[in-house]
């Protein structure tokens, strides 16, 4: 059966026609004059003589403005549906056709660039197995996206069958053997229209979810190729999307009719969240040509949209401030620049954790004194539970955000950061100090200050957080989403601040050697009751039970005489001449196994 003629909108009929690759060329190349038909098409059989022989395809679909009457189309849009087990079964045996399979054929952008094909592809799976389910909706997807125009027009989608792909590998077709009169209906002209946000948005959300899951089926097992072709597709898929979002929104805007501002805004922010996925799914999985180009493109579209926004805000708005703020997020984390390794991110994070932990349980120490505060801090037995979660990564620098865990909603798309969880309240103080501590940047005056209230121990942490930002020239974006404070350092700032820190070794701080019996052991409050032998004294000094050595000594060493190494530091009193000191456990180690008995004066 012939393929129809095209219909009044320039497509084909809405169906799946079958078709053989002569077929194909007569109709969508020889029937037209000279065009960038030609060309695109001898790019097209490139692609099918490099990956039709290995077997992999079961078919293909064909779209796009070729199968359209428009004269110079720049590409066809194609997805091949491929055999998922089969995939793996063949990259185990080998690495390099696999890495080829992944990073040339199906990678839409870049595999237009070798082949003028924007190639995407679809694993199916038999239905036994566990993805067989999403492999069938991500195939609905394809075929739904084939079957309309911009416009929401239905369009005819071709099929190519496995056995043709192979023939049209080897196949050299004469065009002049073809030499027929245009085909009706090619002297229509197609115009692109913007589709609405709305549909764009929605779309977006569903690609989301593919990428989701391919990420999941990933990490659970690396090895999955199958899986990392179907992610590097959507995520092509997702560039596209992003970036016609982000232009669509620059344009209504730029109308300036009916503006919703507040709809614009959680668009904007919107689109910010996909460009942060974005970054994490292409450094962490693939790579994707000219992808920090496209979302070079997209950051500027949101920056020019946010300018035109505010312009609707007075300056006092609240409003206007959260676009300010939201300008800063889009602009901050945007240099050029090398692109941070996963070890050095690694190593910050560390440090980090280390800092919010120290802070944090001085401070839970502190309020727990506080009758006031006792209640809000009620169950909450330190800052362990509390983790540093990676957000996003970009060329010469890369930012974080505070988080307990992250949970997905399949249903909109998106991940639902349980900021904080249920130790909310202490690390909003502690990321207080933290941003204060920041703020000090190189002024020996106020880290001084601040070194009297936090202490040394969170000074130490501090420095020592400052010299990984300060090693590799990184530039540091952290962003507390909950409360949309946020603070950047780079390692020009930190080297400096390092070198303040190192001049202010604070004088009111020593360190001790004593020994004496364990009397007392308080878990909660985090220090033990220690009799000094030689001073008979008792003396109650601290302990970090994120050190596990320190922690199962002392747990085992009550009613027995301990060699302590404590730090001690003095501070001032606010409002009174007089000091207080404080002691830290370094180090402890049970000096006797037998238990002693201490007569008490």
């Amino acid at each position: 059966m012939p393929l129809p003629c095209f219909d009044a909108n320039g497509n084909l009929p809405a169906g799946t026609y079958s078709a053989g690759i002569e077929e194909f060329y007569i109709r969508f190349v020889a029937s037209f004059a000279e065009t960038t038909r030609e060309g695109i098409f001898n790019g097209y059989q490139k692609l099918l003589r490099e990956f039709a022989h290995i077997g992999i395809c079961t078919h293909q679909i064909i779209d796009g403005s070729y199968t359209t009457n428009k004269t110079n189309p720049g590409d066809i849009d194609l997805v091949s549906f491929l055999d998922g087990p089969k995939i793996n079964e063949i990259a185990k045996k080998d690495a390099d056709l696999a890495n080829k399979l992944i990073n040339n054929f199906f990678c839409g952008k870049k595999t237009k660039k070798i082949y003028h094909c924007d190639s995407y592809a679809c694993p199916i799976y038999p239905q036994t197995d566990p993805k067989y389910r999403d492999s069938i909706e991500r195939s609905i997807y394809w075929y739904d996206f084939f079957g309309h125009d911009r416009m929401k027009n239905p369009k005819g989608i071709i099929e190519i069958a496995a056995e043709e792909l192979s023939k049209g590998a080897d196949s050299v077709f004469d065009k002049s053997k073809y030499n027929k009169p245009p085909t009706s209906g090619n002297s229509l002209h197609l115009e692109e229209t913007r589709r609405p946000l709305h549909e764009i948005k929605k779309e977006l959300i569903q690609v989301n979810q593919f990428v989701y899951r391919s990420r999941k089926y990933i990490a659970n097992d690396p090895n999955d190729f199958a899986e990392v072709i179907s992610l590097q597709s959507m995520t092509g898929r997702e560039l596209e999307l992003i970036e016609e979002f982000s232009v669509a929104l620059l344009e209504r805007l730029a109308i300036c009719e009916n503006i919703d501002t507040k709809e614009i805004e959680e668009l904007l922010s919107f689109t910010h969240i996909q460009i942060k996925k974005l970054d994490f799914t292409s450094d962490f999985f693939l790579e994707i040509d000219q992808h920090e180009t496209i979302i070079a493109n997209v950051r500027k579209n949101c920056l020019n949209a946010c300018k035109i926004l505010s312009r609707f805000y007075s300056t006092q708005n609240e409003n206007r401030k959260n676009l300010q703020l939201l300008m800063l997020s889009i602009e901050g984390i945007c240099v050029n620049g090398h692109r941070i390794s996963i070890l050095s991110f690694g190593k910050i994070l560390s440090k980090l954790q280390r800092l919010v932990d120290t802070i944090g349980a001085k401070i839970l120490a502190s309020k727990r004194k506080n009758p006031h505060e006792k209640e809000c801090l009620k169950g909450i037995q330190s800052t362990d539970l509390t983790q540093l979660d990676f957000a996003f990564n970009f060329g010469g620098s890369f930012g974080m955000a505070l988080a307990e865990r992250v949970t997905f909603n399949e249903q909109e798309g998106e991940e639902n950061g349980l900021l904080f969880g249920e130790s909310e309240r202490l690390l909003q103080l502690t990321m207080q100090e933290i941003y204060e501590l920041m703020d000090c940047r190189d002024n020996k005056e106020r880290i001084t200050t601040k070194a009297h209230s936090l202490g040394q121990e969170a000074m130490r942490a501090y420095k020592a957080f400052l010299e990984e930002i300060a090693i590799d020239k990184n530039r540091l974006f952290i962003q507390n989403v909950n409360n949309k404070q946020y603070r950047m350092i780079d390692s020009k700032v930190a080297q400096k601040t390092i070198s303040t820190i190192s001049e202010e070794a604070d004088p009111n701080e020593e360190t001790i050697s004593v020994l004496g019996i364990v009397k007392g052991i308080d878990l909660v409050d985090k220090k033990i009751t220690l009799k000094l032998k030689e001073r008979k004294r008792y003396i109650k000094p601290y302990f970090n039970d994120r050190d596990n050595e320190i922690t199962t000594t002392i747990k085992t060493s009550l009613d027995k005489l301990v060699q302590c190494t404590l730090r001690v530091e003095t501070t001032p009193i606010e409002g009174s001449d007089k000091t207080k000191k404080a002691e830290y456990i370094m180090a402890i180690s049970i000096q006797q196994n037998t238990q002693i008995t201490v007569e008490e004066n």
